[in-house]
């Protein structure tokens, strides 16, 4: 039996995809970063998925999206301000993740500390530049992770 959101959902969430410049070298980093393993790699390597959870990340080239896009978009560079958004990742130990996604060529953005809510958090940005937050799981929330 269906709940009223269920029932009521228009959309939902099954990827989330970055615009990137070298999608194979991605790759490695989240492999070595996260542990994070393609779901789906396109054989032209201008897409890729990874198992991530419940919303897929993904990746395209920037090529095949200016090429399919009918405006300009801004690239993520590591020598670019933050973009306005973050991937979220949550782990039980956000020191080890932090330590490993920095070993993996990540760039410290904020070294683990508490947010003022209280969680531990940690900040940092992948190859091509995308801002990542490594937190611990919400208070109340289990996971074998």
């Amino acid at each position: 039996m269906m709940n009223d959101f269920e029932q009521n959902q228009l959309v939902e969430l099954p990827y989330v995809i970055f615009y990137v410049k070298n999608i194979p070298d991605l790759l490695v980093f989240y492999k070595q970063a996260f542990n994070l393993s393609p779901s789906f790699v396109h054989e032209s390597g201008h897409f890729a998925e990874l198992i991530s959870g419940v919303v897929t990340l993904a990746f395209r080239s920037e090529s095949m999206a200016a090429s399919s896009l009918p405006q300009e978009f801004q690239s993520n560079h590591l020598s670019s301000p933050l973009q306005a958004f973050e991937v979220s990742f949550h782990t039980k130990d956000v020191h080890a993740v932090y330590e490993r996604a920095i070993k993996a060529g990540a760039t410290n953005v904020a070294l683990p500390h508490i947010k003022p809510w209280g969680q531990k958090a940690a900040n940092v940005r992948d190859p091509a530049g995308i801002l990542i937050e490594i937190t611990e799981y919400p208070k109340g929330e289990s996971k074998t992770v």
